[in-house]
C-alpha cells in the first residue's frame, strides 16, 4: 500500500466519508497534492483527512481509538513492523518492543494500524 492507500484507509476505519484521492490541484499558487473527506457528517474549513503515514499526532489520535484487545494485537504487529528498523540485539526481553513503540516513525504506526484491523493489502 502507498502512503495515499493507506491514509484513506486509515481515515475510513475512523470514520471519514466521502473520501476523495486528489492527485494534483490548485491551491492558490501552488499545486498540491492531498486526500479530502467529511469526518462525522461534518465539513471543516480544512476538508483534508491528516497524513497519518507522517504524523505521529494523527497516529497517536488513531492509536487511542483501539480497543485494550486491539492494542495487544497493534503492540505485536508493531513488532514485527520496525522489529527490524529500531530492535536491540542487548535488550532484556520486552524492552525492545516498548523501545520499537517511543520510537516508531508514524509510517510504522499506521502499517501497524491497519494489520491490527486487518486493512493492510501488499
Amino acid at each position: 500500500m502507498d502512503n495515499h492507500d493507506q491514509n484513506i484507509a486509515i481515515a475510513t476505519a475512523l470514520g471519514y466519508t466521502n473520501i476523495k484521492k486528489l492527485h494534483k490541484f490548485s491551491c492558490g499558487v501552488e499545486i498540491c497534492y492531498g486526500i479530502t473527506g467529511t469526518f462525522h457528517e461534518v465539513t471543516s474549513t480544512q476538508p483534508w483527512i491528516p497524513d497519518y503515514t507522517s504524523d505521529l499526532n494523527a497516529m497517536h489520535e488513531a492509536e487511542k481509538l483501539l480497543s485494550e484487545e486491539q492494542f495487544g494485537t497493534y503492540i505485536n504487529w508493531l513488532d514485527v513492523v520496525c522489529g527490524g528498523e529500531l530492535a536491540v540485539s542487548d535488550m532484556v526481553e520486552g524492552a525492545s518492543v516498548a523501545f520499537c513503540y517511543v520510537h516508531a516513525p508514524a509510517s510504522a504506526r499506521a502499517e501497524t494500524f491497519l494489520r491490527t484491523l486487518n486493512l493492510w493489502t501488499d
